[in-house]
């Protein structure tokens, strides 16, 4: 029963060490994002754990991934020089067309205009008037 608590231990470290892995890379990938919000993770260690050691058992840490949070605070506002790029400060989101006509939300501000005058996002999504 010993051995099967500190493979527990140990195959729980490790999915936590992926997911953070995982996350670390999502926010390097998109770091020249305009917009992105990068992630953090939410972790919750176990008050008590059955398992056993041969070292101090109070360095047992029983962790485990909770959840993933976004980090909504104010990012760096900079001046593109394009007249129709918009930035946000504070709270809000702009309301872009998704697929199927969804309506999605963004912070990317680089806007352009279509051919037909039409508002769009830098990856050609419509930008939406308050009422859609």
């Amino acid at each position: 029963m010993r051995m099967d608590n500190q493979l527990m231990l140990g195959l729980q470290s490790q999915r936590v060490l992926q997911r953070r892995m995982d996350v670390a890379a999502n926010n390097l990938a998109n770091v020249a994002t305009t917009g992105f919000k990068a992630d953090g993770m939410l972790l919750e260690e176990a008050e008590r754990t059955t398992a056993h050691a041969d070292a101090d058992p109070r360095e047992i840490r029983f962790v485990r991934d909770i959840g993933v949070m976004h980090n909504m605070t104010q990012g760096p506002i900079a001046m593109t020089g394009n007249t129709l790029d918009v930035a946000l400060e504070g709270e809000g989101f702009f309301m872009v067309e998704g697929p199927g006509g969804q309506t999605m939300y963004t912070r990317d501000g680089a806007f352009s205009l279509t051919g037909e005058g039409r508002l769009v996002t830098s990856d050609g999504r419509a930008v939406l008037s308050s009422g859609g």
